[in-house]
């Protein structure tokens, strides 16, 4: 994946974390995703990648525009998306 861009949703935690570590490992450039309610700047600063945090919900369609925007700006293309959403009433997080 050496050169590669990977944009990959809810990569703060869980099973999209691991796969940003994976893709990472393998020499992607990583942008990490989330709407915000986990620490998306300490994640960029774990990776051992070139990566970039940008903070977006991906359910609206603007902030997706907004994601994939400034991804291409930083990186110039995107050529992989992974697309990670689990939807949960707030009150039923756990951490």
């Amino acid at each position: 994946m050496e050169g590669e861009v990977a944009v990959i949703t809810g990569s703060t935690h869980g099973i999209g974390l691991g796969i940003a570590q994976k893709f990472a490992t393998e020499g992607a450039s990583i942008v990490v995703n989330d709407q915000g309610e986990y620490d998306g700047e300490k994640v960029v600063n774990e990776l051992d990648s070139d990566a970039l945090y940008v903070e977006a919900d991906v359910r609206d369609p603007a902030q997706i525009k907004e994601l994939v925007a400034t991804a291409v700006d930083d990186f110039g293309h995107i050529d992989v998306l992974v697309k990670l959403l689990i939807h949960r009433p707030r009150s039923q997080y756990t951490v």
